[in-house]
């Protein structure tokens, strides 16, 4: 238990961190034309077990600092029981990147494995009456590819260790979800 407390506290103390190394007002931002302005993540991009189709929101971004070579995406909730829960965890999207169409990642693209115990995205499924937010997090790097030994395996403490001394830049969509009434 004190094992899995340290981690959880080095993912948090990143997370905390991160943002003061990025460079603030560069105008980086991330959008998403499948998410309304309200933030409310729509039904299908939920996870199947809560009635949605499990599948990842069209996302765009622009504004990222000239130096950027690759990104990282990152999809988190702070609201999960235990402390978080990781949904979505990209890395190596090729600087080029500058969308996601909701189906399929660059080839050079590749993803961890998530809270639910599977490498790739996995939708929102808060416990029945409970709205929970959903943080997605994208990262400019200033190198093109994150050599490390990741693999399906790797945590997602480990790969925010990896690009914390690589961040040029980071843009945030907070957005909130809770399941419908009656599934």
């Amino acid at each position: 238990m004190l094992r899995k407390s340290l981690g959880f506290s080095a993912i948090l103390a990143l997370l905390v961190w991160l943002p003061l190394t990025a460079s603030a007002g560069t105008g980086f931002t991330l959008h998403s034309t499948d998410i309304p302005s309200s933030g409310q993540i729509p039904q299908q991009m939920a996870y199947t077990e809560c009635g949605g189709h499990n599948q990842h929101p069209r996302l765009s971004w622009r504004g990222a600092p000239a130096a950027t070579r690759s990104f990282v995406l990152t999809l988190f909730d702070p609201d999960a029981p235990g402390g978080g829960f990781w949904h979505w965890l990209v890395y190596n999207l090729p600087a080029s990147t500058h969308a996601l169409n909701g189906k399929h990642l660059p080839s050079m693209a590749r993803t961890l494995r998530n809270s639910y115990g599977f490498s790739g995205y996995g939708g929102p499924c808060p416990p029945l009456g409970q709205e929970h937010r959903y943080v997605f997090t994208l990262y400019a790097l200033d190198l093109d590819r994150l050599e490390l030994r990741l693999h399906q395996d790797a945590t997602p403490s480990a790969l925010l260790q990896a690009l914390s001394h690589h961040v040029l830049a980071k843009a945030t969509l907070l957005t909130h979800y809770a399941q419908p009434k009656g599934l």
